[in-house]
C-alpha cells in the first residue's frame, strides 16, 4: 500500500442527506492505483511512524472526524487544508495494539475482496445454469470456490 487517500472536503449524497464526514472519506491507496488522477479534493498521506491501517482507523473515528469539522472552512464544500489535516495530533497505541489493528484491517480487507469474487462467481453461475444446465453450473462454481481456496457446499 502506497498511503491513504483523505478528501479535504465532504459532499452532499443528495438533497435527503447531510453532508458525509470525513470518516468515510478515508481510504487505503494501493499499489496499483499508484499515479491514478484524482481530485484536488484529496490529500494522499503517507506516514512513517505509524502503519497505514492504524492511521485509517483513526482518521475515521468519531473524535477525530469532529476535530477535523472544526478546522473546515466554507459552507457549500466544506473543506480542510493540507496544512491543517497534518496538524490533527496523534496519540500512538502500543506496538500490541497497533498490530492488532493493522491484522484486523487487513483481514477485513481480503475478506471483502473474497466477498467481491464470491459475487462474481455467483453471478456466472446463474448465468451458466440458465444457458446451459445446473449440473454444469454447479460443477463450475465449485471449481470456481476450490481455486479461491472456499470450501464448496
Amino acid at each position: 500500500m502506497l498511503g491513504i487517500g483523505v478528501a479535504r472536503w465532504r459532499h452532499r449524497i443528495n438533497a435527503s442527506l447531510q453532508f458525509w464526514h470525513l470518516l468515510r472519506l478515508s481510504a487505503l491507496i494501493e499499489s496499483e492505483q499508484n499515479n491514478y488522477i484524482c481530485s484536488s479534493g484529496f490529500a494522499v498521506l503517507k506516514p512513517t511512524k505509524i502503519e497505514l491501517e492504524v492511521l485509517l482507523i483513526y482518521l475515521r473515528s468519531p473524535i477525530v472526524c469532529e476535530i477535523l469539522d472544526l478546522h473546515t472552512t466554507a459552507s457549500m464544500y466544506p473543506a480542510i487544508s493540507t496544512e491543517d489535516l497534518l496538524k490533527i495530533p496523534i496519540t500512538l497505541p502500543k506496538e500490541s495494539t497497533r498490530q492488532k489493528v493493522t491484522e484486523k484491517v487487513r483481514e477485513s480487507r481480503k475478506a471483502r475482496e473474497q466477498s467481491k469474487q464470491l459475487l462474481e462467481i455467483a453471478k456466472t453461475g446463474v448465468e451458466r445454469a440458465s444457458e446451459t444446465d445446473e449440473a454444469a453450473a454447479t460443477a463450475w462454481i465449485n471449481q470456481q470456490l476450490e481455486v479461491i481456496e472456499v470450501i464448496p457446499i
